[in-house]
């Protein structure tokens, strides 16, 4: 499916720049780290606007892969649900509702996802007992990305944190870019099945 190098190359991307993110929040937080009063510390200008703007660049990224993977998510969702024997519990453009379902959102994505992992096989070579691994990888860092951006927003809040914020941002920006690599295998892995198909 030609659409599947779309999410996969804006995920790419948007791992790469959030790599560039990190090597400069280690900057700043090195910086902080040196310094013996790291509370009244300030870190150099230069670092901070080049943090500010990846960013921006991070987060234009993110949009435009999230788009992608939606529209990828309910084509290929679209694809499949037309083969015989296949079990479905959402339709393909409902796979994109339940993203933005309030708790839901926590484990109904997930759940589709899987299915149309397991799903994209002919019948006769379908485990009924599969596990799609890289889906669960995918999910646990994608939890765990946005749980560490809840912990660093608050520590923003707070003073006398700005080494403990840093570490939290670095932290943030390891799972994330984690988690878009495990996404595009999970694009990856997917399409390869669609393919044989």
């Amino acid at each position: 499916m030609r659409v599947a190098w779309l999410p996969m190359g804006a995920l790419v991307v948007l791992a790469l720049a959030e790599l560039c993110r990190l090597a400069v929040r280690c900057g700043l937080l090195g910086e902080l780290l040196v310094a013996e009063q790291a509370w009244l510390a300030q870190p150099s200008t230069e670092l901070m606007v080049a943090e500010m703007v990846l960013s921006l660049v991070v987060s234009l990224l993110f949009s435009v892969a999230v788009c992608s993977w939606l529209l990828w998510e309910a084509l290929a969702y679209r694809r499949i649900t037309q083969l015989p024997g296949a079990s479905w519990s959402s339709s393909p453009w409902g796979v994109i509702g339940w993203w933005f379902v309030p708790m839901a959102h926590l484990v109904r994505p997930r759940r589709l996802v899987e299915e149309l992992y397991r799903n994209a096989l002919p019948e006769l070579e379908r485990p009924s007992d599969e596990r799609a691994r890289v889906v669960q990888i995918w999910w646990a860092l994608w939890l765990l990305s946005q749980a560490l951006w809840l912990v660093a927003l608050v520590l923003t809040e707070q003073p006398h944190t700005m080494e403990w914020n840093a570490l939290a941002d670095v932290l943030v920006s390891l799972s994330f870019t984690g988690a878009a690599i495990a996404a595009v295998l999970v694009v990856y892995s997917v399409d390869r099945r669609i393919a044989r198909l």
